[in-house]
């Protein structure tokens, strides 16, 4: 791999970062470390310029890559991840503190959708920071915050599934069915737009068909519009509960005595991991279990 191999991958725009990324990987395992720091260099210098694309959620770009915010952002912080198990901390640190609000606010657009519950890429993400913290940022402070935000994420959040349960239990009302229909556009709508991604730019302008889907698009939107501003109105707890609801390491620490533990625990596929917060101390352990064998246990 030489310095012209690396500029020429440029022309792949997005997807050079899995590229990158994985020679990273590679002269890693082969401790060539010349080759690590080339990858590494070019990799430094385009960091900025992705996240500022997810940032922005620039939808031009990332379908030109045939890539989403979410596979960016897991990418970046497997570099991350890999800088850090090869000393490269400032680096590392860098990434994950610069990705941070990009994550939260994909978690929060994700929250308000009616089809998200956190998989395992988000998870990964998750994982990947409560590592970090563990192992060689743990005495930053102010990373450890952000750390437990992003996993508390991938469990304090409801979905669609949860409102109707308290529908059901009459936890919230919702007589005329305002919910029900807001979410049935929204996914009509979700599915209407992945669909017009796949169809050719020269065809998704001039035909029939498109056209007739932007119009019902621009009629679902309206309604949408419409019934959020009548469930704001009328049942406000609504996108009160569906908000991501996360607490600092502090908030907990407050309404602790000190002969008080609390211990939370995050299922990963190959992992298990325990945050301990007592009054004073806040720490994280680890077993390597799978989760399916968790499963197995009575």
């Amino acid at each position: 791999l030489s310095k012209k191999n690396i500029k020429d991958l440029r022309v792949l725009d997005l997807n050079s970062l899995k590229v990158l990324k994985n020679y990273l990987k590679y002269f890693q395992i082969t401790n060539n470390k010349k080759k690590f720091k080339l990858v590494k260099n070019e990799l430094m210098n385009k960091i900025d310029k992705i996240i500022e694309i997810v940032k922005q959620n620039e939808q031009l770009v990332l379908l030109q890559n045939i890539i989403s915010r979410e596979i960016v952002i897991e990418q970046l912080a497997e570099v991350a991840e890999i800088l850090l198990l090869n000393s490269k901390k400032s680096d590392a640190e860098s990434i994950l503190n610069k990705i941070y609000p990009v994550i939260l606010d994909l978690y929060e657009e994700k929250s308000q959708t009616v089809v998200w519950k956190p998989n395992i890429e988000d998870k990964k993400i998750a994982q990947i920071y409560l590592n970090a913290a563990q192992n060689l940022l743990k005495s930053n402070n102010s990373f450890i915050e952000k750390v437990f935000q992003i996993a508390q994420i991938n469990k304090n959040v409801y979905t669609s599934k949860d409102i109707n349960t308290a529908i059901s239990k009459k936890e919230i009302r919702d007589e005329n069915n305002l919910i029900k229909n807001f979410e049935e556009y929204q996914r009509e709508l979700t599915v209407n737009l992945r669909s017009s991604q796949f169809l050719l730019k020269e065809y998704n302008h001039n035909n029939k068909i498109s056209i007739k889907l932007n119009k019902r698009n621009r009629e679902i939107q309206k309604q949408i519009n419409k019934l959020k501003y009548e469930i704001e109105k009328t049942i406000p707890e609504y996108f009160r509960i569906k908000k991501i609801q996360t607490y600092k390491i502090k908030d907990v620490q407050n309404k602790i005595d000190k002969n008080t533990l609390v211990l939370d625990y995050y299922f990963f596929e190959d992992e298990l991991k325990i945050l301990l917060i007592s009054k004073n101390d806040f720490k994280i352990f680890s077993n390597k279990v799978e989760f399916k064998k968790l499963n197995q246990l009575n």
